[in-house]
């Protein structure tokens, strides 16, 4: 009778593990499928950027706002402030994008990783924004 008591708790610790959401909420696995529009990127930033002490507001950090409305033509095809010699997005690039390497928290990068540690973006969302600028960054 102790071993069926002990195996039971067991089984649906299992089954709850087994059947929990990942961290962002049931996305599909696949980050790339469908191919991320921009509509969904701004989303990402509205959730972790777009904050009055971050990329928002009248003084925005690095004066790069990523509010909605007007985030996407100030990354696509604009220099780094902080490395001019590199476009914050590239399209078709995203190993060559400064953006793509501060959220993934490149060794290249100046100062720290984008969103602080204590706010990161998890590997789905990294890889999302990967996909949109590897598929041609459109603001579409």
């Amino acid at each position: 009778m102790k071993k069926r008591t002990f195996l039971l708790p067991c089984f649906f610790l299992l089954f709850a593990l087994a059947c929990g959401e990942d961290e962002d909420n049931g996305q599909q696995e696949d980050p790339c499928d469908p191919a991320p529009t921009f509509t969904q990127i701004q989303e990402i930033f509205d959730g972790s950027c777009t904050f009055s002490s971050c990329h928002a507001g009248g003084s925005p950090s690095e004066s790069l706002s990523l509010e909605t409305g007007g985030s996407c033509d100030a990354i696509v095809e604009q220099n780094s402030t902080q490395m001019s010699s590199v476009k914050l997005v590239d399209p078709g690039d995203a190993q060559g994008s400064y953006l793509y390497l501060k959220i993934k928290g490149d060794t290249s990068i100046q100062d720290d990783a984008m969103p602080p540690p204590s706010g990161g973006l998890s590997s789905f969302k990294i890889d999302r924004i990967k996909c949109w600028i590897n598929n041609g960054a459109t603001c579409e």
